[in-house]
C-alpha cells in the first residue's frame, strides 16, 4: 500500500471506513508491520492476514518479531489492531516480553494492582502527524488486571 492511501485511511472518518475493502485493509495492516520493523529494528511475523479479523471499522490480528538469532533467547508477540474512537481510526499494539518460554514482568513501582508484582505489557498507539508523518509511540505499561492475557 502506498503511503498515501495508508494515511487516507488513517485519517478517515468512522462512515469511510465502513467503505473500505477486506484489500485495503490488509494493505493497512501490511503498511502498519513495516512501520513496526522500522521502529523495532526487525523483520515481524504475522498470523495469515485470511485469519485477521476485520470488521469493517478496525482489525485485529496476532504479530511477533522473527527472532531469527539462536543466541538471543529474548523475544516479543502482541496484537495489533485498530478500531474507531470518538469517530477516528484509532491503531495499537499490545506487546508482551519474553526470555525463552517465561513471559516477562516490568517491575515499575509497587507492583500490579491483582499482587502480580509487575506491569505485564506494553501498549504502543500510532502517532500521526497533519504533515503524514506515522510513528510508534510508547503510551505506558499495564497490568493484566482481569487475566485476559494469561494464556497469551
Amino acid at each position: 500500500m502506498e503511503d498515501v492511501s495508508a494515511l487516507k485511511m488513517l485519517s478517515a472518518s468512522e462512515p469511510e471506513l465502513e467503505a473500505f475493502s477486506d484489500d485495503e485493509w490488509r494493505g493497512l495492516i501490511l503498511y502498519l508491520v513495516d512501520l513496526l520493523q522500522t521502529h523495532f529494528g526487525g523483520r515481524i511475523v504475522t498470523e495469515s492476514l485470511e485469519n485477521a479479523w476485520m470488521g469493517g471499522i478496525g482489525f485485529c490480528l496476532y504479530i511477533s518479531n522473527a527472532n531469527e538469532s539462536p543466541n538471543t533467547p529474548m523475544s516479543w508477540k502482541g496484537i495489533l489492531g485498530a478500531t474507531t474512537v470518538d469517530g477516528k481510526l484509532h491503531v495499537s499494539l499490545t506487546v508482551f516480553f519474553y526470555s525463552g518460554d517465561k513471559r516477562l514482568v516490568a517491575k515499575l513501582g509497587e507492583g500490579g494492582m491483582d499482587g502480580r508484582g509487575g506491569k505485564e505489557f506494553a501498549e504502543y498507539v500510532l502517532d500521526s502527524s497533519e504533515e503524514g508523518v506515522c510513528r510508534w509511540k510508547l503510551l505506558d505499561w499495564f497490568d493484566d488486571v482481569y487475566g485476559e492475557y494469561d494464556n497469551f
